[in-house]
């Protein structure tokens, strides 16, 4: 049985996936074999039981101390409500990350990437105003508050996307001391940014498939011959691939930073994470 956990919880587009493939590196961790097995965050896939869930990992207790997944799912406590409160009932102890970005950036990366996969909250142009789940994601404090009233908050390692991107081998040791693990690993391949339309700026390339976009029509010739799984994340590179980034108004950002301003105050005078590089609005 696996006794201890490493999760990272979200949010959504701010550095989840590459933070999951550098820690999956370290001698220490079992990787999941599926990044977001979302176990805890519905019902149905919590029914199928613990063995199930442990069935994901490779897990050599001879030589790993931590299961390590990344579900964001986990931080949409409105969308899937119980989810702190499963894990905490699950038995095991759980080691638990969030990571978060300047929320607007964060909203402009999730409404490209919902474009760009039909989405609902990508559906509609961002100047008919901004679909309420990219609000949510972006309330950091609620969703750390939830789990807050069930694990310590000793269990709970706040980081910031902005500090991943600029020093992750800093980081990572910073999550090697949290998680009770080697801190002097050197990891590798820290120049690779996963999931890699994350974090760019409107105007810069969409996706690094954008590359290799005259590769496009052989990947289409043979789509009808791959299984559904793959036949879909296939779709949704070629369309990120194709897309544009989008960007929020000034005026957009003012009203989402009045709008978002008492989470920002909560995660800055309850939680000691400081905002006030966020909050900055362009000229």
């Amino acid at each position: 049985m696996i006794e201890r956990f490493l999760v990272i919880l979200g949010a959504m587009r701010c550095g989840t996936t590459s933070l999951f493939h550098y820690l999956s590196e370290h001698p220490e961790i079992a990787p999941c074999s599926d990044k977001e097995p979302a176990f805890f965050s519905g019902r149905d896939k919590f029914a199928r039981g613990r063995d199930w869930y442990e069935g994901l990992w490779k897990f050599d207790p001879a030589r790993h101390t931590l299961a390590l997944e990344a579900s964001t799912n986990y931080s949409k406590v409105e969308m899937f409500p119980g989810t702190a409160e499963r894990m905490a009932g699950f038995g095991a102890e759980f080691r638990l990350i969030y990571l978060m970005r300047n929320p607007l950036d964060r909203i402009e990366s999730h409404y490209t990437l919902g474009a760009a996969k039909g989405w609902p909250e990508g559906a509609a142009p961002l100047s008919e105003g901004v679909h309420p789940e990219l609000i949510r994601v972006s309330s950091y404090a609620t969703q750390i508050e939830e789990y807050l009233r069930y694990f310590p908050r000793s269990s709970l390692l706040l980081l910031r996307f902005e500090e991943l991107r600029a020093d992750p081998a800093r980081v990572l040791k910073q999550v090697c001391e949290f998680a009770g693990i080697d801190p002097g690993h050197e990891f590798r391949g820290l120049e690779t940014i996963h999931n890699s339309n994350m974090g760019r700026r409107p105007g810069e390339l969409g996706s690094s498939l954008y590359r290799y976009r005259e590769w496009i029509p052989f990947w289409k010739a043979i789509a009808h011959r791959l299984s559904p799984r793959l036949i879909n994340r296939v779709r949704g590179m070629l369309a990120q691939s194709s897309a544009s980034n989008v960007a929020l108004s000034p005026e957009q950002r003012r009203e989402l930073l009045a709008e978002l301003s008492e989470e920002l105050r909560r995660l800055r005078e309850q939680h000691g994470f400081e905002t006030s590089a966020w909050q900055a609005l362009p000229e």
